[in-house]
């Protein structure tokens, strides 16, 4: 759909890593680091000069046993990518 909507001029590479209960910026109190998307993401994401990153964030980061506003996953997300 993204593609269609973009037309010839760009290239879209969409890749899946969806994990049920994966977070963005928070380890789980039950897995730990395991759910935590900062490995994959820089693994996929360094592979090649990127124009723009779409990553559709989950509610998993909302759930209240993380006490996170959007806000603040939103700059964490911003941290973890500059370092």
């Amino acid at each position: 759909m993204l593609r269609e909507c973009l037309g010839n001029n760009w290239q879209v590479i969409e890749i899946e890593e969806g994990l049920g209960s994966r977070t963005t910026v928070s380890d789980t109190p039950i897995e730990g680091a395991y759910k935590n998307s900062r490995t994959p993401l820089l693994a996929i994401l360094s592979h090649q000069p990127l124009g723009w990153v779409f990553i559709k964030l989950g509610t998993n980061d909302l759930k209240t046993r993380f006490n996170k506003t959007a806000h603040e996953i939103a700059l964490g997300l911003s941290c973890w990518w500059q370092t």
